[in-house]
């Protein structure tokens, strides 16, 4: 997250800035001694989905956003209580056990193919929810039953959303994996 706020990381430069980062990870984790286990996983490397949104003004008073996709991290846009936008996957169907991720370790000759990107524009109002693969998934299965999952998210609270999750697990509408969720209103 740190790489794309600082523009290091982005859409036109994702082959390039990778590299640099990659190797600072290594440095990092490395500058202690690690049982061999860890050892081990650590030449194998640790493998990440990244989903980058840049929201930027444009003359007469609109808004623009573009978003850089790699794995099954998702972005949702919600407009006037109706789904607008899903990135990079749209059908709750497409989640599998095997998404393209970036490696810490290597870096894939095909990123720049894997990488998604799609651009829109954005209203005062306009809500943007970034989200995991477990809880893209359950969104997206929610939204094309008929449901509106973004007042479910949005009824549980912050102080209400890990048990809120927990619920969703235990009843398995959700897959017991991690979650991370990034909300964004535009402002009027």
């Amino acid at each position: 997250m740190e790489a794309w706020g600082r523009h290091a990381l982005g859409e036109r430069s994702i082959l390039s800035g990778l590299p640099p980062l990659q190797r600072a990870w290594l440095s990092a984790v490395s500058d202690h001694p690690l049982p061999w286990y860890a050892e081990e996983k650590l030449r194998q490397g640790a493998y990440a989905a990244l989903l980058g949104v840049t929201f930027s003004a444009r003359p007469g008073n609109s808004l623009r956003w573009s978003a850089l996709a790699v794995g099954d991290c998702c972005l949702f846009q919600v407009r006037n209580e109706t789904l607008v936008a899903c990135f990079p996957i749209e059908a709750a169907a497409a989640f599998n056990s095997r998404p393209y991720l970036i490696g810490s370790v290597r870096l894939q000759s095909d990123m720049q193919v894997t990488a998604a990107r799609r651009f829109g524009s954005a209203e005062p109002g306009d809500r943007f929810l970034l989200a995991s693969d477990a809880i893209a998934a359950w969104f997206l299965t929610r939204a094309e039953e008929g449901g509106r999952p973004w007042r479910e998210i949005e009824e549980a609270g912050e102080a209400g959303f890990a048990s809120w999750v927990r619920r969703q697990r235990e009843s398995g509408a959700m897959r017991n994996d991690d979650v991370t969720l990034l909300t964004v209103t535009i402002a009027a």
